[in-house]
């Protein structure tokens, strides 16, 4: 039972390992009727969010601002991966939802463009820094900002209280578990598996030099992480 003064919120990036990490840690302690899917920002200020402990989804850093009538201390939570590795899994994930029932809103963008192309578009760069510098930040900067990297190093410092990455995804659910006083069983969720996708070593080296200079703030933020987490 998760204390009455605590809403839940975690960042969770795509392919970062967050369906596991909420199978293993979330789904065993927290009712389904206390998750609240985020569905937008319209639909956040139209529902009240103080029956629920925890808010699902693929969000940004910063919609506790919309839920300020809580009156409980907002605790924010995110998982990083190694950028290149990110990237791949990223572009052919979203290759691979192809469904009568589902295709990923990026799909006809994607089947335009190799992996470098698809990351030279500026709104695909450095997700991972958008998402943890936040909105409005990730709105109002380029996604090549230092200023966006240097908002987003700081919301990791002083805003997130447990950071963690997918090589170490189960210690950081070890930490989560252990803040709230949980018990939980390392679950891996393979129905969002990326298949059929190289390996970055497998890149040609023109191909890594590309991603790491249109990744470069989320190469940077991601070893500020490691420095840290040392």
């Amino acid at each position: 039972m998760l204390p009455e003064n605590y809403l839940i919120f975690f960042t969770h990036i795509p392919k970062t390992g967050g369906t596991s990490f909420k199978k293993s840690v979330i789904e065993p302690n927290i009712s389904r009727d206390k998750i609240y899917n985020f569905l937008g920002f319209r639909k956040l200020l139209f529902n009240n969010l103080k029956r629920f402990e925890f808010v699902d989804g693929h969000y940004p850093f910063g919609i506790h601002w919309f839920t300020w009538y809580t009156e409980r201390e907002c605790l924010y939570l995110v998982i990083l991966r190694e950028p290149l590795d990110h990237a791949i899994s990223y572009y052919h994930f979203i290759k691979q939802c192809d469904f009568e029932t589902y295709k990923h809103p990026k799909l006809s963008e994607n089947k335009k463009y190799s992996l470098v192309e698809f990351y030279e578009k500026k709104e695909n760069r450095n997700l991972q820094t958008q998402m943890i510098a936040g909105f409005p930040f990730n709105r109002i900067l380029p996604s090549n900002s230092e200023h966006l990297l240097s908002i987003a190093k700081y919301n990791l410092t002083q805003k997130y209280h447990i950071v963690g990455t997918l090589d170490k995804i189960e210690s950081f659910e070890e930490q989560v578990a252990s803040y709230f006083h949980w018990e939980y069983n390392s679950i891996y969720e393979t129905t969002k598996i990326t298949i059929n996708r190289p390996k970055v070593t497998e890149l040609k080296d023109s191909e890594k030099f590309a991603l790491r200079k249109l990744l470069s703030l989320d190469i940077e933020l991601y070893e500020s992480v490691m420095e840290n987490l040392r």
